[in-house]
């Protein structure tokens, strides 16, 4: 294993990293984190989930794809967000964690959040109670609104430090939020009302952050990582209630063209680490060039 030199030290957050593409999220932002011109500093990389079993697979995963020590994983488990009364426990452990394990100040941070869920598919809004909709706005959008919140809070600017320019280049922000959208936060479908409506929220929550903050200093990027080929595509495939959409996404997985979630995940790490985005944008896997 060779060494890597620091000259600073990043965190990078990843919310719902136990499987899917939250785990190839966190072994990309590695790999590309390595390449990418930030050789020379260190990585807290904090994976949180439900399960501490899949975490600990996320985590051999990643330790497995890197070459070089100076990347340090925390793994944050019972990450349950489907009760409100819970999420003061659950976000102050994640951000203990995240500050406790350095040694030194960050120089950037960045939260990924990709946790999430379906909800039920199979009926339409005028079928779903009005329950069923709060529970599922309070796992998808409240959970969401409290990590976003607590960690700019967690992280002032001027806990921080400078980030230093290179090569003349533009600096890069020193706090950046991303959300995992959907392409179905801008555009609506049926049967998919609870779902579209929080990815819909969590837009929108961004967009005001980047009007309210710098954006030369902290920026936030909507990602839709487009259709993958996964576990989640395979539910909606199965349990999806309107008919014309399940036989496109059917025939879409038939003939190969569901979206792989490395090729998803290299896209939104590469406009992250490059800072290619500007802030509050909504951009779909497909508006990007390959790199």
């Amino acid at each position: 294993m060779s060494t890597l030199q620091q000259d600073r030290t990043d965190l990078c957050i990843i919310v719902g990293a136990g499987s899917g593409f939250g785990a190839v999220l966190a072994q990309t932002f590695i790999e590309q984190f390595i390449c990418s011109r930030r050789k020379s500093s260190g990585l807290h990389l904090v994976l949180t989930g439900r399960v501490l079993a899949d975490l600990t697979r996320t985590a051999e995963k990643c330790r497995n794809s890197c070459s070089v020590d100076g990347i340090q994983i925390t793994l944050v488990d019972g990450a349950y967000w489907d009760d409100a009364s819970r999420f003061d426990t659950i976000v102050a452990r994640i951000f203990d964690h995240a500050r406790q394990h350095s040694s030194q100040r960050y120089t950037q941070c960045t939260l990924i959040n990709n946790a999430g869920t379906l909800g039920d598919l199979s009926r339409t809004i005028a079928q779903t109670d009005w329950q069923a909709q709060a529970q599922f706005m309070t796992a998808n959008f409240a959970s969401f609104a409290a990590m976003c919140t607590e960690f700019l809070r967690q992280f002032p600017l001027d806990s921080l430090e400078p980030v230093p320019e290179v090569n003349g280049q533009p600096r890069e922000p020193q706090r950046v939020i991303v959300n995992i959208s959907s392409l179905l936060a801008i555009q609506p479908a049926s049967h998919w009302g609870s779902y579209s409506c929080a990815k819909a929220a969590r837009d929108r929550f961004l967009e005001v952050i980047a009007l309210e903050e710098d954006p030369a200093l902290t920026k936030t990027l909507n990602y839709a990582p487009g259709p993958l080929d996964n576990a989640m595509q395979q539910r909606v495939r199965q349990g999806l209630g309107d008919a014309t959409q399940r036989s496109l996404y059917t025939a879409m997985s038939e003939e190969g063209k569901l979206v792989t979630m490395e090729s998803s995940a290299t896209k939104v790490v590469k406009l992250v680490l490059q800072n290619r985005f500007t802030s509050g944008q909504h951009i779909d896997y497909f508006d990007v060039d390959d790199f």
